[in-house]
């Protein structure tokens, strides 16, 4: 996916995305070590827009009346990131 949005070092680039469910902060501890500044760009701001979503709302939506389970909150995870893809990239791309 990260080939098809021409996201330079993609190879180096897909741990970030996959490791980003299990840690926020990893992400951008790899995107550090990537010289390309759009790569940096989406890795860092996929981290923050999965940050926001674990460290907010998924404990709001936890601790509501909403049934959700951990696996459907993955899910919504998995959403958002597939989401907030190419609409990072595509501000990446704008701005280098």
């Amino acid at each position: 996916m990260l080939a098809l949005l021409q996201i330079p070092e993609a190879a180096a680039a897909s741990p970030g995305l996959v490791v980003g469910l299990l840690d926020q902060f990893v992400p951008a501890l790899i995107a550090a070590g990537i010289d390309d500044r759009v790569t940096s760009f989406v890795l860092a701001g996929l981290s923050v827009t999965q940050l926001i979503f674990f460290a907010e709302t998924a404990v709001l939506i936890l601790r509501s009346a909403i049934p959700l389970s951990a696996g459907q909150l993955t899910m919504i995870f998995v959403l958002r990131t597939v989401i907030a893809l190419p609409i990072v990239t595509l501000v990446a791309h704008r701005v280098a």
